[in-house]
């Protein structure tokens, strides 16, 4: 655990990175500040939230993890926590990741002693937090239009609704994360007393990236569901395709099954046959066949299943 106490125009900033649950009880005791409270910074699944306790604000927010996995999708492995003890004389901050932001503050308000006040540095720790989503959001956007080119591309099926659904979920979390944020905010101008036009930066920025956000998740969302429609009609045009030649063939047997029963009858060797040793058998058979195939031919075309195989 590293702990840093700066000083503030009006009170202290205290620091605490990456604190370990033995250094709980020690901080609870120094700070009067309740243990379940402080275990609860501790809680890597806990989201955007604010609660008045004893003579601290308690609030919770999230920040863009830089060292996240590209294959992560959940709150946990995108974002990492940012918890404040808020009091009129101090303010303590307890995080895992040591931002550059918050690197760059403390280096800041240890050039110039008394910089910043105590509504000042929330107000940039605030900001700061929701402007390091605006890069990961950018990147979510070039993402979305590779996938696009994959959509109309030979890509495996597989692969596709892989990333899709990759992106989608990077999106929802984004989303959700951003909204709990802003709900927060809006309750931290009334119970510590800000100016509406101090959060107007924070909520333009919000606006944005959730604005970001929602048209990455449903561009994704039209996305797969125009690679589905463009399966299901390849799909459709394969199974017509199929059906057409099963049509052309049935075709062809209705022709040739009843001239293969007279090639068959006549085909077989007794020497009692009517009409095996007439002069005129053979034109006589050959006639009846093709007036067969005449009859078959207007029957057929008569009910439609001719037309069309001109396509094939």
């Amino acid at each position: 655990m590293h702990e840093r106490i700066l000083e503030l125009a009006f009170g202290q900033w205290v620091d605490i990175t990456a604190p370990a649950k033995t250094d709980v009880p020690g901080l609870a005791k120094k700070y009067n500040i309740p243990e379940k409270s402080l275990m609860t910074c501790l809680d890597p699944e806990h989201l955007p939230k604010l609660e008045s306790q004893n003579e601290f604000l308690f609030l919770v927010t999230r920040v863009f993890d830089k060292s996240n996995s590209v294959k992560g999708d959940t709150i946990q492995e995108l974002t990492t926590k940012l918890a404040f003890f808020i009091s009129k004389d101090r303010i303590i901050t307890l995080h895992r990741v040591d931002h550059e932001f918050i690197e760059s503050l403390r280096q800041k308000l240890t050039d110039v002693k008394g910089c910043l006040d105590s509504k000042k540095l929330i107000l940039e720790l605030l900001t700061a937090a929701i402007q390091s989503f605006d890069l990961p959001l950018t990147q979510l956007e070039e993402q979305v239009t590779h996938f696009e080119q994959l959509v109309f591309k030979t890509a495996k099926q597989r692969r596709i609704f892989h990333e899709g659904f990759l992106l989608r979920r990077k999106s929802t979390v984004f989303r959700k994360v951003l909204k709990l944020a802003n709900d927060v905010n809006n309750k931290l101008v009334i119970k510590a007393e800000f100016q509406s036009q101090d959060f107007q930066e924070i909520k333009n920025s919000m606006e944005t990236m959730l604005f970001y956000a929602e048209e990455v998740q449903e561009n994704v969302t039209n996305l797969i569901n125009l690679y589905l429609s463009i399966t299901s009609q390849k799909t459709n045009e394969a199974s017509y395709k199929t059906n057409e030649i099963v049509r052309l063939l049935t075709v062809f047997s209705i022709f040739f099954l009843p001239l293969n029963f007279l090639a068959g009858v006549y085909g077989m060797n007794f020497e009692n046959m009517p009409e095996l040793k007439s002069d005129n058998g053979y034109y006589v058979v050959l006639g009846i066949m093709l007036s067969i195939s005449i009859v078959l031919f207007t029957w057929m075309y008569r009910r439609g299943w001719i037309k069309g195989l001109d396509d094939l």
